[in-house]
């Protein structure tokens, strides 16, 4: 009975043996796997962050192109303003200046029309005077007329 104790003894020794070889083995096999697993996970995370570093840089410089942006159509706007400023002062200038040209106007209209009634009115004057003169040329000669025609018969 002893000597069956012995050899399940050294039986369960050796199934105990073979047992932690085979633990051993997956152990190792377990360790290689975590070992692979943790790199691929290393390998991956230094991917993930390579990549966030470049996105971060991305959108750090669409931010400050945004931010140049913005200043840009700042200045513009200011710049527009000034020019809606200046744009108005000329309107005022130019709608002064027209009214002066047709005041002006009106004036040197105003003034041909006086000249020309003016010279109607002398054209008239000496017209009448011309038809007077003919009036008395023609009176003249007629008296003329008339007195040539008393020499002539004083003479005879």
């Amino acid at each position: 009975v002893l000597q069956e104790n012995v050899d399940k003894l050294d039986q369960l020794e050796i199934i105990t043996a073979m047992k932690d070889e085979t633990i051993e083995q997956q152990k190792e096999k377990l360790a290689n796997s975590l070992h692979l697993q943790v790199s691929s996970i290393n390998k991956t995370k230094k991917d993930y962050s390579n990549k966030i570093a470049v996105l971060q840089l991305e959108i750090d410089q669409m931010k400050s192109n945004a931010v140049n942006a913005a200043i840009i159509l700042q200045e513009n706007v200011e710049k527009l303003d000034q020019l809606e400023i200046i744009t108005a002062m000329k309107d005022e200038t130019i709608e002064q200046q027209k009214e002066k040209l047709a005041n002006s106007l009106h004036l040197q209209v105003s003034s041909i029309n006086k000249t020309k009634k003016d010279y109607s009115n002398k054209i008239a004057a000496l017209q009448l005077e011309i038809d007077q003169m003919k009036s008395n040329a023609v009176n003249a000669a007629i008296i003329l007329q008339e007195n040539v025609e008393k020499l002539d018969q004083l003479e005879i």
